[in-house]
């Protein structure tokens, strides 16, 4: 249990470090992403998730924003 602890409490520690002494991360980024691909796939799951799987598959999408890394940039 004492480990659980540790690894929560450094939980906490890394966010609150990344956000008050970096400003910002990868850590905070993959949040927004992850926040921002939620509510998009939330709210229509069945034309959404599809495209997002393309994402995943890194195959060509259509998605109104582009993910860095993603495979190749979407369609104008």
């Amino acid at each position: 249990m004492y480990c659980w602890y540790a690894h929560a409490c450094g939980a906490f520690a890394i966010v609150a470090v990344y956000k008050f002494y970096y400003g910002d991360g990868d850590l905070l980024g993959y949040h927004r992403h992850g926040v921002f691909f939620m509510r998009y796939v939330e709210y229509d799951m069945g034309r959404h998730l599809p495209q997002l799987l393309r994402v995943l598959l890194q195959l060509p999408y259509e998605l109104p924003a582009y993910v860095h890394g993603s495979g190749p940039r979407p369609r104008a």
